[in-house]
């Protein structure tokens, strides 16, 4: 019988038939479930019935490899390996290592491992990669992470030190790049086992063979329930049905939308119907669309008496203020650079004359119900026209023939001019009011002062309740009652600010210039500065403590918390370098941020570090979630999350490309994440995707709705409304001006845009909303001879039954 030496200089011998452990599992403590799912795996893994009882190194092989020994304590505090560990170690056949970041760093892995080997049995180490990447270390400029520990990468002596010869090593990986679990782990049962992989894997498929054999006895006895499934089905396919008509719906719907003589009120009839049938962007789009003729003011801005004359000059000098005294008359304006455009009109049509050849473009007919035209007025820099008839402006796409807006008045149109890019426009009547409109289509209150300064610093934010809205613009501090679209305040400031946040009861106001290096505390109910925050850097950051009391600032090197009753500073927490990202917990008593790799957890009570994440690279972002059991943090092209209450690391979602942000779901604690043009959405705390989608441009943002069901997500000038379960797109916003920012009301009935030039909108968006906002516009229901053209054997019944 072979005698094994366990140890240089030990009387002790060992007789291999007294092994009690088949493997011996070593691995960092932060891998522990994985370690779980190992242990596991191991010891329930039934040995194919045709290799139980075949000869190996340590005698037949049995029918399950058990016991598995893995440790279970902390060595913290140890000086070295504990006897006991020494003592499992030297019974045990193998030694498998769990192979990450963390048990790279580990001392005990790395004593473990020198340990097995220093027994002589360097060639029964084997090794499986959970995370990181192996041998690293030698490729520095790729920036990735160790995941085997140096004992395990060199060859170790008799005296148990690790030298510098390499040791070339098969690992089984159990990432989703590499075997994933099912081959990792028949890798490692084929280096156990003494049998070939191939082999291994074929009679493992031969015993899911005959498992599924198993299975379709049992399927016999589910027949029973063929016929449940078999009528969900049909109510599935009567699902697709209705989404089939609803397109089709919402196609008719939008068929000659705008052009003389459509029936409107029709068109925005279909449109409910579609929606009514199915919520599909397509039916999203048209009854947008429709609405958008129907009367629907932006903003106005009241005078004294009846408004007579109105001019707009700017670089594009254009000036018509002129009622129509007669049935018809001939107009030359001047749009840009001396360009003539001549503009012919009457009583029934109006032509647009091209300035080259002096013949006609299009003609836009008004007849029926359109009346007599007022007023004309050219599009400053596109083919549009705006004319008045009576109490309403229509704007009108000359190339298409097409109405495209319609602004409703309660009085006749005196006057009307286009202003800036010509993506507005002012109008004044005989009620006493100038008011202010959007040129195209869309739903948008727009909040801004008359002329719509631009700023590419503008920003917002929006009261806890929902009710108010402040921003800022350049030098400008605004803000609004939400629903009335009412601004309720305008103030200049001294200093050009770049960031505003409200404090959760809407009482103060915090802005801060970078300029300046300073934060100004702003009672909003008065408009009245109480007191300035300096700093000695600039000020990357702003968020209140959820009672109120204090205000917390991100600048330079360190984290600040101020008294806002006093306004003092009351603490702080310091980096060695200036701090890369930040987040404060929702209960207020935790605060993550970063500073050249280092990420640490503070305990705000206290001021103390309470821990520091076991990764070293650069955080870009990150964010609790919304009970703060855990955080969020993004680097490179992963996002990591880490447990808030012990800093353990839970698990990494990665991604093909660098991670731009992220936003988590307060109803189920799942997850959206972007990167480059690519949206992700995962389930609670990342465990699996549920949808991966392609916005088509990058993407600048995402926020998920108040009750988690849906999110938004926006890039360029096109905005998404996606559904959280099945990633399906809800609608889409086209916009004229680049998103900048996107929030929905705490009630979720409004979508609050922000765009670069600083204008600010409200959108209704669910389905519900927008069908009650249309039925309160039209004025009948469709005649039954209409339904029939649409519906044929559908039984009639009224789109809004409060409609007369």
């Amino acid at each position: 019988m072979t005698i094994v030496n366990i140890a240089k200089n030990s009387n002790q011998t060992f007789n291999p038939d007294d092994y009690k452990y088949w493997v011996f599992l070593s691995y960092s403590h932060h891998d522990e479930d994985r370690a779980n799912w190992l242990h596991h795996s191991l010891e329930q893994y039934r040995i194919p019935r045709s290799l139980i009882g075949r000869s190996s190194a340590f005698g037949p092989l049995p029918n399950r490899l058990f016991p598995v020994f893995r440790d279970r304590e902390e060595l913290a505090c140890a000086s070295s390996l504990k006897k006991e560990i020494e003592k499992a170690l030297q019974y045990s056949r193998y030694l498998v290592v769990i192979c990450s970041p963390y048990s790279a760093l580990s001392r005990w892995v790395n004593e473990e491992i020198k340990f097995f080997k220093k027994l002589g049995r360097s060639d029964r180490v084997l090794a499986i990669v959970v995370e990181g990447e192996p041998n690293a270390t030698e490729k520095p400029d790729l920036g990735l992470l160790e995941a085997f520990p140096d004992a395990l990468r060199f060859q170790v002596d008799q005296n148990g030190n690790v030298t510098n010869n390499r040791v070339e090593l098969i690992a089984a990986d159990l990432r989703s790049s590499g075997d994933g679990e099912s081959g990792a782990l028949l890798k490692l049962l084929s280096g156990i086992l003494g049998v070939e992989y191939d082999e291994l894997r074929q009679r493992e498929r031969q015993r899911q063979i005959r498992q599924r054999l198993q299975f379709t006895v049992v399927v016999v006895v589910i027949l029973a329930g063929i016929v449940g499934l078999w009528v969900n089905r049909q109510h599935v396919i009567r699902q697709q049905e209705q989404v089939v008509i609803a397109q089709q719906l919402a196609t008719e719907a939008q068929q000659d939308l705008g052009v003389s003589g459509t029936n409107l009120t029709r068109q925005v009839l279909l449109a409910i119907e579609s929606l009514k049938l199915a919520h599909t962007k397509e039916g999203h789009l048209a009854l947008r669309s429709a609405m958008n003729l129907l009367p629907h003011k932006y903003a106005e801005f009241p005078h004294k008496g009846a408004m007579d004359d109105l001019s707009f000059s700017s670089d594009k000098t254009l000036y018509l203020a002129s009622t129509m005294n007669d049935k018809s008359f001939s107009k030359t304006v001047s749009i840009t650079d001396g360009e003539l455009l001549t503009f012919t009109a009457n009583g029934s049509h109006s032509i647009l004359l091209n300035t080259e050849t002096k013949t006609p473009v299009n003609r836009v007919d008004y007849k029926g119900e359109y009346g007599e035209v007022d007023l004309i007025l050219p599009h400053p820099s596109e083919a549009k026209l705006a004319t008045a008839i009576g109490e309403t402006v229509r704007i009108w796409d000359v190339l298409q023939g097409k109405e495209i807006s319609r602004l409703p008045h309660n009085g006749s149109v005196k006057d009307m001019a286009f202003i800036q890019d010509g993506k507005r426009i002012k109008t004044s009547s005989d009620e006493g009011l100038v008011r202010l409109w959007s040129v195209y289509p869309g739903t948008a209150i727009i909040l801004q002062s008359d002329y719509l300064k631009s700023s590419q610093f503008g920003n917002f934010t929006l009261s806890l309740n929902g009710l108010r809205i402040a921003s800022v613009d350049g030098e400008t501090l605004r803000i609004w009652e939400m629903l009335e679209g009412k601004k309720v305040l305008e103030k200049k400031l001294e200093y050009q600010a770049n960031q505003i946040v409200f404090s959760p009861n809407a009482e103060l106001i915090a802005t801060n210039s970078r300029d300046h290096n300073t934060v100004f505390i702003t009672d909003a109910a008065i408009s009245e500065f109480k007191f300035s925050l300096p700093h000695t850097d600039p000020v990357r950051g702003l968020q209140f403590s959820l009672d109120g009391k204090k205000l917390f600032t991100w600048s330079g090197k360190k984290i600040r918390v101020w008294a806002l009753d006093t306004g003092q500073e009351i603490g702080h927490f310091l980096h060695e370098n200036e701090v890369d990202a930040y987040a404060l917990s929702p209960d207020g008593k935790q605060i993550a941020s970063s500073s050249n790799g280092s990420t640490k957890i503070w305990d705000v009570e206290n001021g103390t570090n309470q821990f520091q994440l076991q990764f070293r690279g650069k955080v870009k972002d990150m964010l609790f979630n919304h009970d703060g059991s855990f955080l969020a943090t993004v680097s490179g092209s992963g996002v990591r999350l880490w447990d808030a209450s012990s800093g353990k690391l839970l698990t990494v979602l990665p991604h093909d490309n660098l991670v731009e942000g992220i936003a988590i779901n307060p109803h189920d604690n799942g997850l959206l994440t972007y990167s480059g043009n690519e949206i992700i959405l995962w389930e609670a705390r990342g465990k699996k995707e549920r949808a991966r989608l392609v916005h088509g441009i990058e993407i600048y943002g995402g926020s998920f709705d108040s009750k988690g069901k849906n999110v938004a997500v926006w890039g360029g000038e096109i905005l998404r409304i996606l559904a959280n379960e099945s990633g399906k797109e809800v609608a889409t916003y086209n916009f004229d001006d680049t998103v900048k920012d996107v929030a929905f009301s705490p009630d979720n009935k409004f979508l609050i845009v922000m765009h670069w030039n600083g204008e600010i909108g409200l959108h209704l968006w669910q389905a519900e909303d927008l069908i009650k906002e249309a039925c309160k516009r039209v004025t009948r229901n469709l005649t039954e001879i209409e339904w029939r053209i649409s519906f044929k054997h559908e039984t009639y019944r009224p789109t809004c039954p409060g409609a007369t």
